[in-house]
């Protein structure tokens, strides 16, 4: 997953994070790789329904 920019609104879109995330995430579990992604947009993955 490219996080290098991260957009806080919605995928695709919106405002980007301000500071950039400048992450890279890679990995075999992809609900894992959403709830660290949720996470560094400053989100509380489980309140997010599929990540719970």
């Amino acid at each position: 997953m490219d996080a290098s920019i991260g957009l806080a609104d919605y995928h695709l879109g919106g405002a980007r994070c301000d500071p950039p995330v400048n992450r890279i995430l890679a990995g075999a579990d992809s609900r894992a790789l959403d709830r660290e992604a949720a996470t560094l947009l400053g989100l509380d993955w489980t309140l997010v329904g599929h990540l719970a």
